[in-house]
């Protein structure tokens, strides 16, 4: 089973799972993140630079073979903002997310791979009251003169359950707080797979605590680091999480196992049989 980066923080103690929010500006989105209906972006995992030991008790989740996230529409707000809408696919789980912008940046669905470079949501959780301040992208500027700030936070709060007609352990209900500070690292020149592009480095440096139900001492997470490289007019290009996963984009879609599979050849066919020799004469 996959969790999504928040949902095993808390599986660690208990639980989590998804939120969303709104407001945004097409431009803000076009700059990191260019968006249109139908855009689809394909990731792949790559060697990870770092290898991390889990601890007792924390769930790691499984690396898929393949993430694609396709953009199934992007709809203008009162605001003059966007809202887009993703379905986001790997291992056959498919899960829809949102992105939306504001003219200091991007907020993302923390179910998204583009929250923390990992996929999930397969934990079913739900989230309510959530209280985000921040952005999960603050950049400045627009279009060829956006650039990411040099620093900000991305903090939440809210509330988190596991609906009844899930299936699965039991991981209660309570509360969270993430505590989520990004800082560039400047500009990084990266070559993937033939191509260059020209990024800028983002860490991503997440502790928090989580409050179970019934329970009067909140459980300290475990700080996770990740590392996220954008191209201006490409968006996200690669990743290394808190998991040791490393993932890069790629240009096309994974070629199915059926579509690289050698034909067999027919069978020659058989050769003739030849006639019975007449039967011998009696004396």
């Amino acid at each position: 089973m996959r969790a999504m980066p928040i949902a095993v923080m808390i599986a660690t103690c208990c639980a989590f799972a998804g939120a969303q929010h709104a407001a945004a500006n097409p431009a803000a989105c076009g700059a990191f993140l260019p968006v249109e209906t139908g855009k689809v972006w394909y990731f792949e995992p790559t060697l990870s630079v770092i290898t991390v030991t889990p601890v007792a008790g924390q769930i790691t989740p499984r690396q898929p073979k393949d993430i694609a996230i396709k953009v199934t529409d992007v709809q203008t707000t009162a605001t003059g903002g966007a809202r887009v809408t993703l379905e986001e696919t790997f291992d056959k789980v498919v899960v829809p997310t949102t992105v939306t912008c504001e003219k200091a940046g991007i907020v993302v669905d923390p179910k998204s791979f583009l929250f923390s470079g990992e996929p999930g949501g397969a934990f079913g959780i739900e989230l309510a009251d959530v209280v985000r301040p921040g952005v999960t992208l603050q950049t400045t500027g627009a279009g060829a003169r956006a650039k990411f700030a040099a620093e900000w936070s991305d903090d939440l709060k809210a509330t988190y359950r596991r609906p009844a007609h899930v299936k699965g352990s039991d991981l209660g209900s309570g509360a969270l707080e993430l505590t989520r500070r990004w800082i560039s690292e400047g500009d990084e020149k990266l070559i993937i797979v033939d191509t260059t592009y020209d990024t800028t480095k983002l860490a991503l440096d997440t502790t928090g605590k989580v409050i179970a139900k019934g329970s009067e001492k909140p459980f300290d997470m475990r700080q996770a680091i990740s590392t996220l490289w954008f191209a201006r007019g490409t968006g996200l290009v690669k990743v290394q999480n808190s998991y040791g996963h490393a993932y890069q984009r790629r240009l096309t879609p994974p070629t199915p196992a059926t579509a690289t599979a050698t034909p067999v050849p027919p069978s020659p066919p058989a050769p003739p049989v030849p006639p019975a020799p007449p039967a011998a004469a009696n004396p």
